[in-house]
Protein backbone atom coordinates (compact mmCIF):
# COMPACT_ATOMS: atom_id res chain seq x y z
CA UNK A 1 0.00 0.00 0.00
CA UNK A 2 1.45 3.46 -0.53
CA UNK A 3 2.28 5.44 2.02
CA UNK A 4 -0.44 8.31 0.51
CA UNK A 5 -3.11 6.58 0.95
CA UNK A 6 -3.21 7.37 4.63
CA UNK A 7 -1.98 10.72 4.10
CA UNK A 8 -3.56 12.48 1.57
CA UNK A 9 -7.53 12.80 3.23
CA UNK A 10 -7.90 15.45 0.71
CA UNK A 11 -7.96 12.76 -2.20
CA UNK A 12 -9.58 9.67 0.49
CA UNK A 13 -13.48 11.29 0.88
CA UNK A 14 -12.28 12.46 4.37
CA UNK A 15 -14.64 13.76 6.98
CA UNK A 16 -13.60 15.27 9.99
CA UNK A 17 -10.73 14.05 9.68
CA UNK A 18 -10.99 10.53 9.12
CA UNK A 19 -11.88 8.20 6.19
CA UNK A 20 -15.41 7.73 5.80
CA UNK A 21 -15.74 3.50 6.09
CA UNK A 22 -17.79 3.67 3.10
CA UNK A 23 -16.00 4.72 -0.63
CA UNK A 24 -17.70 6.43 -3.24
CA UNK A 25 -19.17 4.37 -6.38
CA UNK A 26 -16.19 4.57 -9.13
CA UNK A 27 -18.92 4.47 -11.56
CA UNK A 28 -20.10 7.66 -10.30
CA UNK A 29 -17.25 9.43 -9.45
CA UNK A 30 -16.08 9.27 -13.27
CA UNK A 31 -19.22 10.35 -14.95
CA UNK A 32 -18.58 13.37 -12.27
CA UNK A 33 -15.62 13.79 -13.81
CA UNK A 34 -15.66 13.31 -17.27
CA UNK A 35 -19.51 15.00 -17.65
CA UNK A 36 -19.56 18.03 -15.30
CA UNK A 37 -15.44 18.04 -14.87
CA UNK A 38 -15.78 17.90 -11.34
CA UNK A 39 -11.80 17.95 -10.46
CA UNK A 40 -12.02 16.50 -7.11
CA UNK A 41 -14.23 13.88 -7.97
CA UNK A 42 -11.82 12.95 -11.06
CA UNK A 43 -9.30 13.07 -8.08
CA UNK A 44 -10.40 10.68 -5.99
CA UNK A 45 -11.59 8.38 -9.36
CA UNK A 46 -7.86 8.31 -9.80
CA UNK A 47 -7.08 6.83 -6.54
CA UNK A 48 -9.75 4.44 -6.68
CA UNK A 49 -8.52 3.06 -10.26
CA UNK A 50 -4.74 2.95 -8.89
CA UNK A 51 -5.75 1.20 -5.54
CA UNK A 52 -7.46 -1.45 -8.51
CA UNK A 53 -3.67 -1.54 -10.35
CA UNK A 54 -5.61 0.28 -13.21
CA UNK A 55 -2.71 2.63 -13.59
CA UNK A 56 -3.33 4.21 -17.18
CA UNK A 57 -6.36 4.76 -16.58
CA UNK A 58 -5.77 6.24 -12.73
CA UNK A 59 -3.12 8.63 -14.85
CA UNK A 60 -6.02 9.60 -17.03
CA UNK A 61 -7.94 11.49 -14.13
CA UNK A 62 -5.11 12.10 -11.97
CA UNK A 63 -4.17 14.13 -14.70
CA UNK A 64 -7.95 15.85 -15.64
CA UNK A 65 -7.91 16.50 -11.58
CA UNK A 66 -4.40 18.35 -11.70
CA UNK A 67 -5.12 20.39 -14.76
CA UNK A 68 -8.84 21.17 -14.38
CA UNK A 69 -10.25 24.59 -14.93
CA UNK A 70 -11.87 25.09 -11.69
CA UNK A 71 -10.24 23.89 -8.45
CA UNK A 72 -7.14 21.94 -9.73
CA UNK A 73 -5.75 19.40 -7.37
CA UNK A 74 -2.19 19.61 -6.92
CA UNK A 75 -2.07 16.35 -5.17
CA UNK A 76 -3.24 14.93 -8.12
CA UNK A 77 -0.21 16.64 -9.89
CA UNK A 78 1.86 15.09 -7.46
CA UNK A 79 0.21 11.26 -7.12
CA UNK A 80 0.45 11.46 -11.46
CA UNK A 81 4.19 12.04 -11.11
CA UNK A 82 4.63 9.18 -9.09
CA UNK A 83 3.41 7.19 -11.55
CA UNK A 84 5.83 8.43 -14.25
CA UNK A 85 9.18 6.94 -15.15
CA UNK A 86 10.58 10.40 -16.84
CA UNK A 87 12.09 12.13 -14.39
CA UNK A 88 11.98 15.51 -16.37
CA UNK A 89 8.38 14.90 -16.81
CA UNK A 90 7.83 14.34 -13.15
CA UNK A 91 10.05 17.45 -12.30
CA UNK A 92 7.38 19.50 -14.21
CA UNK A 93 4.29 17.86 -12.27
CA UNK A 94 5.69 18.53 -8.68
CA UNK A 95 6.21 22.05 -9.57
CA UNK A 96 2.72 22.11 -10.33
CA UNK A 97 1.71 20.39 -7.66
CA UNK A 98 3.68 22.54 -5.47
CA UNK A 99 2.07 25.97 -6.91
CA UNK A 100 -0.53 24.48 -6.20
CA UNK A 101 0.11 24.26 -2.44
CA UNK A 102 0.64 20.41 -2.25
CA UNK A 103 3.54 20.03 0.41
CA UNK A 104 5.16 16.58 -1.04
CA UNK A 105 4.96 18.16 -4.25
CA UNK A 106 7.41 21.07 -3.25
CA UNK A 107 9.39 18.77 -1.22
CA UNK A 108 9.77 16.13 -4.45
CA UNK A 109 10.42 19.37 -6.63
CA UNK A 110 13.55 20.23 -4.46
CA UNK A 111 14.49 16.57 -4.59
CA UNK A 112 14.55 16.53 -7.99
CA UNK A 113 16.63 19.87 -8.26
CA UNK A 114 19.31 18.86 -5.28
CA UNK A 115 20.51 16.09 -7.26
CA UNK A 116 19.79 18.08 -10.66
CA UNK A 117 23.51 18.71 -12.17
CA UNK A 118 22.77 21.97 -13.46
CA UNK A 119 23.48 24.66 -11.58
CA UNK A 120 20.38 26.66 -12.16
CA UNK A 121 17.94 23.84 -10.94
CA UNK A 122 20.23 22.88 -8.19
CA UNK A 123 19.93 26.17 -6.89
CA UNK A 124 16.25 26.34 -6.48
CA UNK A 125 16.54 23.10 -3.77
CA UNK A 126 16.63 24.68 -1.12
CA UNK A 127 13.14 26.99 -1.84
CA UNK A 128 11.25 24.20 -2.87
CA UNK A 129 12.41 22.39 0.64
CA UNK A 130 11.08 25.72 2.10
CA UNK A 131 8.14 25.56 0.90
CA UNK A 132 7.61 22.30 1.51
CA UNK A 133 8.48 22.66 5.08
CA UNK A 134 6.42 25.96 5.53
CA UNK A 135 3.35 23.99 3.86
CA UNK A 136 3.54 20.94 6.69
CA UNK A 137 5.75 18.68 4.97
CA UNK A 138 8.06 17.00 7.74
CA UNK A 139 10.14 15.21 4.89
CA UNK A 140 10.84 19.11 3.03
CA UNK A 141 11.85 20.37 6.70
CA UNK A 142 14.46 17.20 7.05
CA UNK A 143 16.18 18.27 3.59
CA UNK A 144 16.65 21.93 4.24
CA UNK A 145 18.18 21.05 7.79
CA UNK A 146 20.25 18.45 5.96
CA UNK A 147 21.28 21.37 3.49
CA UNK A 148 21.89 23.74 6.29
CA UNK A 149 24.50 21.16 7.99
CA UNK A 150 26.06 20.99 4.89
CA UNK A 151 26.67 24.53 5.23
CA UNK A 152 27.84 24.60 9.22
CA UNK A 153 24.92 26.12 9.62
CA UNK A 154 23.65 24.22 12.80
CA UNK A 155 22.09 26.81 14.41
CA UNK A 156 19.65 27.28 11.27
CA UNK A 157 19.01 23.60 11.10
CA UNK A 158 18.00 22.89 14.51
CA UNK A 159 14.38 24.27 14.21
CA UNK A 160 13.58 22.69 11.06
CA UNK A 161 14.83 19.23 12.51
CA UNK A 162 12.35 19.66 15.08
CA UNK A 163 9.68 21.01 13.14
CA UNK A 164 10.15 17.87 11.38
CA UNK A 165 9.79 15.64 14.37
CA UNK A 166 6.77 17.49 15.33
CA UNK A 167 5.30 16.73 12.07
CA UNK A 168 5.63 13.13 12.47
CA UNK A 169 8.87 12.70 10.23
CA UNK A 170 10.75 9.71 11.87
CA UNK A 171 13.95 10.90 10.28
CA UNK A 172 13.88 14.34 11.38
CA UNK A 173 13.26 13.09 14.80
CA UNK A 174 16.14 10.61 14.80
CA UNK A 175 18.66 12.90 13.13
CA UNK A 176 18.50 15.68 15.54
CA UNK A 177 18.56 12.71 18.36
CA UNK A 178 21.92 11.90 15.85
CA UNK A 179 22.94 15.50 16.48
CA UNK A 180 22.85 15.41 20.33
CA UNK A 181 23.91 11.98 20.98
CA UNK A 182 27.66 12.84 18.48
CA UNK A 183 27.82 16.94 18.92
CA UNK A 184 26.02 17.92 22.11
CA UNK A 185 27.09 14.81 23.64
CA UNK A 186 23.49 15.01 25.28
CA UNK A 187 22.32 11.41 25.29
CA UNK A 188 19.13 11.88 26.81
CA UNK A 189 17.83 14.23 24.40
CA UNK A 190 18.75 11.92 21.68
CA UNK A 191 17.22 8.66 23.36
CA UNK A 192 13.65 10.71 23.53
CA UNK A 193 14.19 11.61 20.16
CA UNK A 194 15.38 8.47 18.67
CA UNK A 195 11.77 6.88 20.83
CA UNK A 196 9.64 9.25 19.53
CA UNK A 197 11.08 8.41 15.91
CA UNK A 198 10.74 4.79 16.30
CA UNK A 199 7.03 4.86 17.72
CA UNK A 200 6.60 6.58 14.08
CA UNK A 201 5.82 4.85 10.65
CA UNK A 202 8.88 4.61 8.68
CA UNK A 203 11.22 4.47 12.05
CA UNK A 204 13.33 1.36 11.34
CA UNK A 205 16.47 3.21 11.50
CA UNK A 206 15.47 5.33 14.49
CA UNK A 207 14.43 1.99 16.61
CA UNK A 208 18.04 0.79 15.22
CA UNK A 209 19.39 4.55 16.69
CA UNK A 210 17.62 3.74 19.88
CA UNK A 211 19.00 -0.24 20.64
CA UNK A 212 22.39 1.15 19.97
CA UNK A 213 22.40 3.92 22.71
CA UNK A 214 20.68 1.37 25.15
CA UNK A 215 23.40 -0.87 24.43
CA UNK A 216 26.06 1.53 25.01
CA UNK A 217 24.27 2.24 28.47
CA UNK A 218 24.51 -1.20 29.23
CA UNK A 219 20.84 -2.40 28.47
CA UNK A 220 21.21 -5.26 26.58
CA UNK A 221 18.13 -6.59 26.63
CA UNK A 222 16.07 -3.25 26.04
CA UNK A 223 18.64 -2.67 23.26
CA UNK A 224 17.50 -6.03 21.67
CA UNK A 225 14.21 -5.48 21.25
CA UNK A 226 14.22 -2.13 18.95
CA UNK A 227 17.12 -3.81 17.10
CA UNK A 228 14.83 -6.52 16.51
CA UNK A 229 11.92 -4.04 16.08
CA UNK A 230 14.00 -2.10 13.51
CA UNK A 231 14.41 -5.80 11.56
CA UNK A 232 10.83 -6.34 11.82
CA UNK A 233 10.38 -3.09 9.53
CA UNK A 234 13.28 -3.79 6.95
CA UNK A 235 16.00 -2.31 8.17
CA UNK A 236 19.09 -4.58 7.48
CA UNK A 237 21.85 -3.11 9.80
CA UNK A 238 19.30 -3.70 12.59
CA UNK A 239 19.00 -7.29 11.75
CA UNK A 240 23.11 -7.30 11.62
CA UNK A 241 23.48 -6.08 15.14
CA UNK A 242 20.24 -7.79 16.49
CA UNK A 243 21.84 -11.00 15.68
CA UNK A 244 25.05 -9.77 16.80
CA UNK A 245 23.64 -8.62 20.15
CA UNK A 246 21.32 -11.75 20.61
CA UNK A 247 24.29 -14.59 20.80
CA UNK A 248 26.20 -12.16 23.31
CA UNK A 249 23.21 -12.30 25.48
CA UNK A 250 20.93 -15.45 24.81
CA UNK A 251 22.55 -18.74 25.63
CA UNK A 252 22.72 -21.06 22.85
CA UNK A 253 20.35 -23.94 23.06
CA UNK A 254 21.61 -27.23 24.30
CA UNK A 255 22.23 -30.46 21.99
Amino acid sequence: MRFWVVGLCSLLWCEGGSAQTKKPDLGLLQMQCDEAGMALQCAQAGVLLEQKKQIKQAAIYYKKACFAQIKPQGTSCYLLALLLSDPKEAWSLYQRACSLKEPDGCTSAGEYANKSSDPTIRQKAAALYQQGCHLGDGRGCHRMARLLFAQKREEAAIPLLKRACTLKYAPGCGYLGWHYETKSKDAVRAEKLFRIGCALRGGSIECARLGLLLMRKGQPREALRFLRRSCRQGFRQGCLRARQLGKSIEPSPRP
